[in-house]
């Protein structure tokens, strides 16, 4: 399961390393930080993902969704601040 964009997001986020971005994870709600921590940084699956948190495999779904997101609108304020 992707939202078709969430592959961007992830890639840069393991890749990049980047200090700014972190501190965008860092502030997402917990619901949200824990499902993308599990999945993209951990490497969960959706179903394991959903056991380890004791939630429904569609709500760790739709709460990725919301995840990457919330960080590709954070991505474009910090990519647009760096570029003036």
């Amino acid at each position: 399961m992707n939202d078709g964009h969430g592959e961007v997001v992830d890639e840069l986020v393991r890749r990049e390393g980047h200090q700014q971005l972190r501190n965008e994870i860092e502030q997402l709600p917990d619901s949200l930080r824990h499902i993308f921590v599990v999945v993209v940084l951990d490497g969960y699956t959706y179903r394991q993902a959903a056991e380890l948190l004791s939630i429904p495999v569609g709500t760790v779904a739709a709460r990725l969704i919301d995840a990457r997101g919330r960080l590709r609108r954070s991505m474009g304020r910090l990519f647009s601040e760096e570029v003036k």
